[in-house]
Protein backbone atom coordinates (compact mmCIF):
# COMPACT_ATOMS: atom_id res chain seq x y z
CA UNK A 1 0.00 0.00 0.00
CA UNK A 2 1.33 3.15 -1.24
CA UNK A 3 2.22 5.87 1.78
CA UNK A 4 -0.44 9.32 1.15
CA UNK A 5 0.25 12.62 2.01
CA UNK A 6 -2.70 14.10 4.41
CA UNK A 7 -4.29 15.73 1.88
CA UNK A 8 -4.16 12.65 -0.66
CA UNK A 9 -5.65 10.70 2.25
CA UNK A 10 -8.65 13.30 2.81
CA UNK A 11 -8.93 13.46 -1.07
CA UNK A 12 -9.16 9.53 -0.74
CA UNK A 13 -11.62 9.73 2.18
CA UNK A 14 -14.17 11.87 0.76
CA UNK A 15 -14.37 10.90 -2.21
CA UNK A 16 -15.51 7.89 -0.39
CA UNK A 17 -18.58 9.69 -0.48
CA UNK A 18 -19.48 10.12 -4.23
CA UNK A 19 -19.90 6.45 -4.45
CA UNK A 20 -23.35 5.19 -5.49
CA UNK A 21 -23.43 2.92 -2.22
CA UNK A 22 -23.82 3.68 1.21
CA UNK A 23 -21.21 4.73 2.79
CA UNK A 24 -22.68 7.76 5.50
CA UNK A 25 -21.41 5.57 8.29
CA UNK A 26 -18.31 6.47 7.01
CA UNK A 27 -18.69 10.44 7.60
CA UNK A 28 -17.35 10.50 11.47
CA UNK A 29 -14.05 8.54 10.12
CA UNK A 30 -13.87 10.72 7.22
CA UNK A 31 -13.79 13.71 9.48
CA UNK A 32 -11.05 12.38 11.82
CA UNK A 33 -8.97 11.87 8.56
CA UNK A 34 -9.49 15.52 8.23
CA UNK A 35 -9.10 16.83 11.57
CA UNK A 36 -5.36 15.09 11.31
CA UNK A 37 -4.93 16.58 8.13
CA UNK A 38 -5.47 19.93 10.10
CA UNK A 39 -8.59 20.99 8.24
CA UNK A 40 -11.65 23.11 9.88
CA UNK A 41 -15.26 23.47 8.84
CA UNK A 42 -14.48 25.84 5.97
CA UNK A 43 -12.09 24.14 4.38
CA UNK A 44 -13.93 20.98 4.39
CA UNK A 45 -16.43 22.60 2.43
CA UNK A 46 -14.06 24.12 0.27
CA UNK A 47 -12.26 20.96 -0.57
CA UNK A 48 -15.42 19.10 -1.00
CA UNK A 49 -17.34 22.26 -3.75
CA UNK A 50 -13.65 22.93 -5.33
CA UNK A 51 -12.26 19.83 -5.63
CA UNK A 52 -14.49 16.75 -5.30
CA UNK A 53 -17.86 17.76 -6.47
CA UNK A 54 -16.43 18.68 -10.33
CA UNK A 55 -14.70 15.47 -10.21
CA UNK A 56 -16.88 13.03 -8.56
CA UNK A 57 -20.15 14.73 -8.40
CA UNK A 58 -21.83 13.44 -11.51
CA UNK A 59 -21.17 9.46 -9.86
CA UNK A 60 -24.04 10.63 -8.04
CA UNK A 61 -26.57 11.22 -10.76
CA UNK A 62 -25.76 8.80 -12.99
CA UNK A 63 -28.62 5.39 -12.31
CA UNK A 64 -25.53 3.15 -13.43
CA UNK A 65 -23.13 5.17 -10.96
CA UNK A 66 -19.63 3.57 -9.86
CA UNK A 67 -20.33 1.65 -6.16
CA UNK A 68 -17.17 -0.26 -6.05
CA UNK A 69 -14.37 2.39 -5.17
CA UNK A 70 -12.29 4.43 -6.99
CA UNK A 71 -9.01 3.80 -9.17
CA UNK A 72 -6.84 5.85 -6.26
CA UNK A 73 -4.19 6.78 -8.65
CA UNK A 74 -6.63 8.22 -10.93
CA UNK A 75 -8.74 10.01 -8.21
CA UNK A 76 -5.81 11.85 -7.04
CA UNK A 77 -4.18 12.33 -10.25
CA UNK A 78 -7.51 14.04 -11.93
CA UNK A 79 -7.68 16.35 -8.54
CA UNK A 80 -4.07 17.41 -8.86
CA UNK A 81 -4.64 18.12 -12.51
CA UNK A 82 -7.54 19.78 -11.76
CA UNK A 83 -6.45 21.92 -9.40
CA UNK A 84 -3.23 22.96 -11.42
CA UNK A 85 -5.13 24.00 -14.11
CA UNK A 86 -7.61 25.69 -12.35
CA UNK A 87 -6.36 29.24 -11.85
CA UNK A 88 -9.43 31.43 -11.64
CA UNK A 89 -9.14 32.92 -7.50
CA UNK A 90 -11.52 31.47 -4.90
CA UNK A 91 -14.90 33.36 -5.36
CA UNK A 92 -14.79 32.70 -9.04
CA UNK A 93 -13.99 29.38 -8.83
CA UNK A 94 -16.74 28.74 -7.00
CA UNK A 95 -19.22 30.25 -8.56
CA UNK A 96 -18.58 28.71 -11.78
CA UNK A 97 -18.55 25.46 -10.28
CA UNK A 98 -21.85 25.83 -8.06
CA UNK A 99 -23.23 26.66 -11.64
CA UNK A 100 -21.99 23.88 -13.49
CA UNK A 101 -23.23 21.12 -11.10
CA UNK A 102 -26.01 21.04 -8.28
CA UNK A 103 -24.51 19.58 -5.08
CA UNK A 104 -27.14 16.69 -4.50
CA UNK A 105 -24.85 15.21 -1.41
CA UNK A 106 -25.28 18.49 0.46
CA UNK A 107 -26.72 17.21 3.35
CA UNK A 108 -23.82 14.24 3.47
CA UNK A 109 -21.06 17.51 3.60
CA UNK A 110 -22.93 19.01 6.51
CA UNK A 111 -23.16 16.14 8.89
CA UNK A 112 -19.30 15.89 7.67
CA UNK A 113 -19.04 19.60 8.95
CA UNK A 114 -20.58 18.72 12.27
CA UNK A 115 -18.35 15.39 12.80
CA UNK A 116 -15.26 17.67 11.67
CA UNK A 117 -16.71 20.34 14.71
CA UNK A 118 -17.24 17.50 16.96
CA UNK A 119 -13.66 15.58 16.84
CA UNK A 120 -12.34 19.22 16.72
CA UNK A 121 -13.46 19.83 20.40
CA UNK A 122 -12.57 16.66 21.32
CA UNK A 123 -9.16 15.82 23.20
CA UNK A 124 -6.60 14.65 20.67
CA UNK A 125 -6.27 11.54 22.38
CA UNK A 126 -9.80 10.71 22.73
CA UNK A 127 -10.12 11.41 18.80
CA UNK A 128 -10.23 8.12 17.36
CA UNK A 129 -12.26 6.12 19.71
CA UNK A 130 -14.71 8.73 19.57
CA UNK A 131 -14.90 8.91 15.56
CA UNK A 132 -14.79 5.11 15.45
CA UNK A 133 -17.93 4.53 18.12
CA UNK A 134 -19.51 7.29 16.09
CA UNK A 135 -18.70 5.40 12.86
CA UNK A 136 -19.93 2.35 14.62
CA UNK A 137 -23.10 4.21 15.68
CA UNK A 138 -23.84 5.31 12.33
CA UNK A 139 -24.29 1.87 11.11
CA UNK A 140 -27.52 1.95 12.82
CA UNK A 141 -28.72 5.26 12.05
CA UNK A 142 -28.15 4.01 8.07
CA UNK A 143 -28.45 0.82 7.84
CA UNK A 144 -31.80 -1.34 7.70
CA UNK A 145 -30.18 -4.45 9.36
CA UNK A 146 -27.16 -3.18 10.95
CA UNK A 147 -24.45 -4.90 12.26
CA UNK A 148 -24.37 -6.81 15.78
CA UNK A 149 -22.19 -4.78 18.48
CA UNK A 150 -22.91 -7.75 21.54
CA UNK A 151 -18.84 -8.16 20.27
CA UNK A 152 -18.14 -4.64 20.89
CA UNK A 153 -15.37 -4.15 23.37
CA UNK A 154 -16.71 -2.94 26.95
CA UNK A 155 -15.04 0.34 26.03
CA UNK A 156 -16.70 1.22 23.10
CA UNK A 157 -19.82 0.08 24.23
CA UNK A 158 -19.62 2.52 26.87
CA UNK A 159 -18.86 5.30 24.19
CA UNK A 160 -21.30 3.86 21.81
CA UNK A 161 -23.76 4.03 24.63
CA UNK A 162 -22.90 7.77 25.72
CA UNK A 163 -23.29 9.01 22.15
CA UNK A 164 -26.86 7.58 21.29
CA UNK A 165 -29.30 8.25 20.44
CA UNK A 166 -29.16 12.27 20.82
CA UNK A 167 -25.43 13.15 19.70
CA UNK A 168 -25.28 10.94 16.97
CA UNK A 169 -27.89 11.65 15.18
CA UNK A 170 -27.62 15.56 16.01
CA UNK A 171 -24.13 15.28 13.99
CA UNK A 172 -25.73 12.74 11.10
CA UNK A 173 -29.26 14.64 11.06
CA UNK A 174 -28.43 16.44 8.28
CA UNK A 175 -27.21 13.33 5.64
CA UNK A 176 -31.18 11.76 6.56
CA UNK A 177 -33.68 11.71 4.19
CA UNK A 178 -37.38 12.68 4.76
CA UNK A 179 -38.29 9.19 5.90
CA UNK A 180 -35.15 7.74 7.67
CA UNK A 181 -35.10 9.99 11.39
CA UNK A 182 -37.88 8.09 13.09
CA UNK A 183 -36.10 4.61 11.94
CA UNK A 184 -32.75 5.84 12.90
CA UNK A 185 -33.98 7.02 16.48
CA UNK A 186 -35.86 3.56 16.89
CA UNK A 187 -32.85 1.42 15.82
CA UNK A 188 -30.72 3.70 18.26
CA UNK A 189 -33.34 2.79 21.20
CA UNK A 190 -32.83 -0.54 20.26
CA UNK A 191 -29.57 -0.78 20.44
CA UNK A 192 -29.61 1.13 24.23
CA UNK A 193 -31.84 -1.24 24.86
CA UNK A 194 -30.34 -4.48 23.80
CA UNK A 195 -27.15 -3.08 25.28
CA UNK A 196 -27.80 -2.93 28.84
CA UNK A 197 -28.04 -6.44 29.05
CA UNK A 198 -24.51 -7.42 27.44
CA UNK A 199 -21.55 -7.18 29.53
CA UNK A 200 -20.05 -4.30 30.74
CA UNK A 201 -16.63 -5.91 31.55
Amino acid sequence: MKQRTPGERVWLALGEHFLDTETRHLLPLTALTCVEAGLGPAAVRDTWREDMLPVLGSNLLDVAGTWDGWDEDWLLSELARRRKQDPAPGIVRRMSRALALPDVAAGTLEALVKCVEDLQGTPPPEREARARALSDLARHVFEFNPPDASAWTPETLRLARSLAPGPVLALLRPALLPDEPAVAAARLEAFLRESAAWPSS
